[in-house]
């Protein structure tokens, strides 16, 4: 695989100094490093071309120039695609207490984060929102999911004068293989619809609700 990359990328008037192809699960990847390109490739050219080396389908590569360097890396095309949908509902005033948000992570999983803020109003939303944004920049550094949360409970305490709640709802969907992992901090239950059949999915209690804020274990499920 790596001399059909190296053939490939030569044909584009791209040097390699080194090529990596690498496969965990349904998952494959191509890093290239070459020396540093000046000249302007059609990105959509070469991914064509890549595809036709490679016998599968690959996502629109990222490129990363350096001092002396270009690092191309180039990913399988996931399986899956994912379509989501959101509905909120302000129980008084003009600020929610719940925020969600969806992004990727390094691994090419696409998260699905919902935080509720404990009480209603500029607190409430204050909590939610600095529990969201925090998990967000953590998971997509790179941190793993059970570290991401620790974290941001550690910072959630240390700036709260008083405890500051907020529960933790988070789908971790491989995109590759369609599986789903459901982790809960204190949330309520969530339900998956598959093939006409309804399941539920708990957090499994232990003696007390755990929130971030007053965190003790994290629970994982998959579906």
């Amino acid at each position: 695989a790596s001399a059909r990359v190296s053939a490939v990328l030569s044909g584009y008037g791209i040097n390699p100094k080194e090529v990596v192809c690498s496969t965990t699960g349904a998952r494959s990847k191509i890093d290239i490093k070459a020396e540093k390109i000046n000249s302007k490739i059609s990105r959509s050219a070469l991914t064509d071309d890549m595809e036709n080396a490679c016998g599968y389908k690959l996502a629109t590569p990222s490129v990363t120039h350096t001092d002396d360097a270009t690092l191309i890396s180039f990913e399988k095309k996931p399986k899956y695609n994912l379509r989501t949908g959101q509905a909120q509902h302000i129980a008084e005033g003009k600020l929610c207490g719940d925020k969600i948000d969806s992004f990727s992570d390094r691994e090419g999983n696409r998260i699905i984060v919902i935080s509720d803020g404990m009480g209603t109003g500029h607190r409430a939303s204050r909590d939610s929102g600095a529990t969201v944004k925090l998990l967000g920049d953590f998971l997509e550094a790179g941190f793993d999911k059970s570290t991401a949360v620790r974290l941001v409970n550690s910072i959630m305490v240390m700036k709260s004068v008083d405890e500051a709640f907020a529960t933790v709802d988070m789908c971790v969907i491989d995109l590759h293989s369609g599986e789903a992992a459901f982790e809960k901090l204190g949330a309520c239950a969530s339900y998956v619809v598959r093939e006409g059949e309804v399941r539920a999915l708990f957090q499994i209690a232990h003696g007390m609700t755990e929130y971030i804020g007053r965190y003790h274990e994290f629970m994982a499920f998959l579906a």
